[in-house]
């Protein structure tokens, strides 16, 4: 780099972006954001991570948002296999506190998908972790690379394991189950209805639905119908027959 990477980061920075963005992240001080966008972001991780490999990781700070969102993108951008990433993933979960950076970290991680024995390994793991982010990492991890048959029956189970606990660790399930109707509509529907959901996590699963272009007008129409139930037979706001 022709720069120090803070530098970097405040000649990247939009005020008017990070206005826009920090009242999406709740509990994030304004102070703490500088307003640099994703790609810029993902364009320096990857700068850093060409120079530096895995160790680029240990050359960010934490005093900014942009700096907790950049030392995930390194460790998904580095080379090296998940099992060698492994020791930075676990130093690195204790740091996430909000849904932004856990999300962006969990889709850049895609040596989870050649190692997914490790990958899996380390879910089940902290799945059974009472921290917020370690449990909605694992849901989101489930969503970005565990869809498929072989996985269904535990994925589902990870979102019935949801109780009443943080909100974030609710929408992480309830985004997980969204994608599964939209793969395996049959297999999730018997789980929406088979009355295991903490019913914050089935509400918001069936809004993620019923607002995802994914779903086909049949199980749109199945999703509702659910809705109508769960309200004794009463449309809810903007339901229609």
């Amino acid at each position: 780099m022709s720069r120090p990477y803070k530098e970097e980061l405040r000649r990247l920075a939009e005020p008017s972006y990070r206005d826009f963005a920090v009242r999406l992240i709740p509990g994030l001080p304004p102070e703490r954001m500088l307003g640099v966008r994703l790609p810029a972001l993902r364009k320096l991780a990857r700068e850093m991570a060409r120079a530096d490999g895995l160790e680029a990781y240990r050359q960010v700070g934490d005093e900014y948002f942009e700096e907790w969102m950049l030392q995930g993108m390194i460790l998904g951008c580095a080379s090296g296999s998940f099992s060698q990433k492994l020791p930075y993933i676990r130093e690195f979960l204790p740091r996430i506190s909000n849904w932004s950076v856990c999300d962006s970290f969990c889709a850049g991680l895609k040596a989870a998908g050649k190692e997914p024995e490790a990958a899996w390994a380390l879910i089940q793991e902290c799945l059974a972790d009472p921290r917020p982010y370690f449990r909605r990492f694992a849901l989101i991890m489930e969503k970005c690379y565990f869809l498929d048959p072989e996985h269904l029956p535990a994925v589902l189970r990870s979102a019935e394991s949801v109780g009443d606990e943080d909100f974030y660790v609710k929408m992480g399930a309830a985004w997980c189950l969204a994608e599964c109707y939209a793969l395996f509509p049959d297999e999730t529907d018997a789980c929406l209805r088979g009355g295991r959901l903490e019913p914050q996590v089935l509400r918001l699963a069936l809004q993620k639905i019923r607002d995802s272009r994914r779903v086909d007008a049949r199980w749109q129409a199945n999703a509702r119908e659910i809705v109508n139930r769960r309200n004794g037979g009463r449309k809810g706001p903007g339901e229609t027959t």
